[in-house]
């Protein structure tokens, strides 16, 4: 699932930074909830691949305590 970029401006990079780093979070939450709930499933192998490849960050067990 691809999230929108919100609060992005033309002339404010810093509110653009912002908006970018918070759709990378609230993709990496979505992704980790995902895996959470349905971990052996192979939407939640996918989920793992994702997260390892689009934001090099390997899913451990203190994410879900």
């Amino acid at each position: 699932m691809k999230l929108p970029v919100e609060g992005k401006s033309f002339f404010s990079s810093k509110k653009s930074d912002q908006a970018l780093e918070n759709k990378k979070q609230k993709e990496m939450d979505l992704l980790k909830l995902t895996i959470k709930f349905s971990p052996f499933s192979a939407l939640g192998i996918i989920s793992g691949q994702r997260l390892k490849e689009n934001y090099d960050y390997i899913v451990s067990i203190a994410d879900f305590k």
